[in-house]
């Protein structure tokens, strides 16, 4: 009895530390640096990027929209050494990207081998890898030009697609701490008993 009681003290905390640490790690993972880009009437948006490319990495930042073919595009210039592989993830506010919902990314024109996005209700989280090749050459800087266009797919709001995961999980987990904490507690009383 007493060693179950142990055993349930010993997950309750280990939860209980799941609970403070995850939604920490989650954050500390999720700190990155900005960039600005600039709409066509000349306003700036800010974007966290985050990623081996860096915002030294990055020129030319552009937001353009399309009315009549309802599409967004984000558009920028990225320049890294020969020979290396680039990984970016950008985070881009809903309200820059007003036409469009599901980007694709294009690196020189042709689509992105790497690419993926998610989105809530604020933002959309844009990924791509890019190689810096330079025609089997690992000597100097390789520069692309990368466009992410967000299209239309239909004319309602898109729903979200990223799960309130780390909220679920830590609820998943405090309930799972509370059933095993209250079954540990009658467990002893009765053998108490």
């Amino acid at each position: 009895m007493n060693r179950l009681l142990k055993l349930a003290t010993l997950i309750c905390i280990v939860f209980f530390f799941s609970l403070v640490l995850f939604p920490l790690s989650v954050q500390a993972a999720s700190s990155a640096t900005t960039v600005t880009a600039t709409t066509a009437s000349g306003a700036t948006v800010d974007l966290a990027i985050s990623g081996n490319i860096t915002s030294s990495q990055m020129n030319n930042i552009k937001i353009a929209t399309d009315q009549s073919a309802l599409t967004a595009t984000l558009s920028f210039t990225v320049i890294g050494a020969a020979g290396t592989t680039g990984f970016s993830n950008i985070t881009i506010p809903k309200s820059a990207v007003s036409y469009g919902t599901k980007p694709t990314i294009s690196i020189d024109g042709q689509p992105a081998s790497s690419q993926g996005y998610t989105q809530d209700s604020n933002n959309n989280y844009v990924w791509y890898t890019t190689s810096f090749s330079n025609a089997g050459q690992s000597i100097g800087f390789v520069t692309h030009d990368v466009s992410i266009v967000f299209t239309q797919t239909s004319t309602s709001a898109p729903s979200p697609t990223v799960p309130e995961f780390p909220l679920q999980l830590t609820g998943i987990a405090l309930v799972v701490s509370l059933i095993m904490t209250f079954v540990a507690v009658i467990i002893a009383k009765k053998r108490k008993a």
